[in-house]
């Protein structure tokens, strides 16, 4: 109603009919999908970017957040938090897993709080700098490693507290594409790797 604080999904205008809503069940490939942010140019109106207001669109869905959440709280895990929980619903993962989080960025952060309520064993946090490395520690991370670290020893790291198979879970969240190539020699064989950061070809 008029006066409702709300968040809303960005993606939207997803057929429902294709592969990827029907099949995948992964409606964010949708090849008719629309992005605020993303797929609309200037030229488009009033959908988003650094402005004021925006204009939601016919079918945008909204988020009403309840009483008592300060929307500034909101915003502070905004897309990134969004991406997070799909991320890890993503991951599956299990109990006492071991997850791996290639950045440590707003993404990453909120992906190490998520895995780690989510009974991972081990939640290794990689990234930088140091002081969103001790943040990742709060947040959840039970071992960190710097990018000051070589690509080679962070991997031997790794691969010595997994007991030397590799991490259950790796999830990119550098939006870095060496950060892909890295992800799939820290997982075991078998593992699940998913990449959420890296968003372009």
């Amino acid at each position: 109603r008029e006066g409702d604080v709300a968040g809303f999904l960005d993606v939207h205008e997803t057929c429902g009919a294709c592969y990827a809503c029907l099949v995948a069940k992964q409606t964010t490939r949708c090849p008719h999908r629309k992005v605020y942010g993303i797929t609309y140019g200037a030229a488009d109106g009033l959908l988003g970017g650094w402005s004021e207001a925006i204009w939601l669109k016919p079918g945008v869905k909204l988020l009403r957040l309840p009483a008592g959440l300060d929307p500034e709280t909101y915003c502070a895990g905004g897309c990134g938090l969004n991406t997070a929980i799909h991320a890890v619903d993503r991951a599956e993962i299990r109990l006492g897993d071991s997850v791996v989080v290639l950045g440590v960025g707003p993404v990453g952060q909120s992906i190490i709080a998520f895995a780690s309520l989510s009974g991972a064993g081990q939640v290794i946090a990689v990234g930088a700098p140091e002081p969103r490395l001790t943040f990742a520690a709060r947040m959840g991370a039970t071992r960190c490693l710097g990018m000051d670290v070589g690509e080679e020893e962070r991997q031997s790291q790794i691969l010595s507290w997994t007991g030397g198979r590799g991490a259950d879970v790796v999830i990119e969240a550098a939006g870095a594409p060496e950060a892909v190539r890295q992800a799939l020699g820290l997982v075991r064989d078998g593992g699940r790797v998913v990449v959420c950061g890296q968003y372009t070809d």
